[in-house]
């Protein structure tokens, strides 16, 4: 079970009361059985649980990103980008978007969301969402055991998605799992680093194409014979040409 708390607060240039320095626009907290959860939405997940890497990477681009950094911290994982930032309202009920998601925010829920299904089958320890905009800073924060309520009037601009492993898995799996989100990226529309390293976002040697949303690089049979195709700057499957 994940005790989830989220908070947000009121931009700094928001009229206030006569009288009142800050105030909480919404906070909620609850418990999330990540099991039957899984169970419920398990149509939604994705194949590969480390991929949720590549699902985050996507909402990135969906809220408008143009700069994201990966980085491997002690004990975890810590995901950076611009753009727009989440709401309390989509970060405190992150699955509802799978269920009637609408609006132009509905893309990057439904990757968040993918990404967060797919990241509790790796069962970390703790996930904490900080996001400002001009709207003000929510906050969110998930983990097995009760967390401290971080302040939303000190999250910093941008979004800050942070995952920490259990100690065993802590000294290894973050930099497993950047490899794999660099190796992953491409055709994106943000400058993307990992570890402070630019990653290529044009795969040298193919040729790339564009249809119908997707965007995709190929390269001829004397080059190898196959076929990438990318969402939103993540690579969604790799195919080999067919051979007569």
């Amino acid at each position: 079970r994940y005790e989830l708390s989220v908070a947000q607060k009121s931009a700094p240039n928001a009229p206030l009361p006569e009288g009142v320095e800050a105030q909480l626009v919404g906070s909620g907290s609850f418990r999330v059985d990540a099991a039957k959860m899984l169970d419920k939405l398990r149509r939604y997940q994705l194949s590969d649980p480390r991929d949720f890497l590549s699902a985050w990477l996507r909402a990135a681009a969906a809220s408008g990103a143009t700069r994201i950094s990966l980085a491997a911290v002690r004990g975890g994982l810590e995901l950076r980008f611009d753009g727009r930032a989440f709401s309390a309202a989509e970060l405190s009920q992150p699955y509802q978007v799978l269920v009637d998601g609408a609006g132009k925010d509905a893309a990057r829920g439904r990757h968040f969301a993918y990404g967060l299904l797919a990241l509790y089958r790796l069962k970390p320890l703790r996930i904490s969402v900080t996001s400002r905009g001009e709207g003000g800073g929510a906050v969110m924060s998930l983990g097995a055991k009760a967390v401290r309520q971080e302040d939303a009037d000190t999250a910093p601009q941008g979004t800050v998605i942070r995952v920490e492993f259990p100690l065993w898995a802590s000294w290894w799996r973050p930099f497993l799992l950047a490899a794999r989100a660099r190796s992953r990226y491409g055709l994106g529309p943000a400058a993307f680093t990992v570890n402070g390293i630019p990653v290529a976002n044009h795969p040298a040697g193919w040729t790339e194409f564009q249809k119908s949303g997707w965007r995709g690089a190929y390269r001829n049979r004397l080059a190898g014979g196959k076929v990438r195709l990318y969402l939103l700057g993540a690579l969604v499957e790799e195919l080999e040409e067919a051979t007569k």
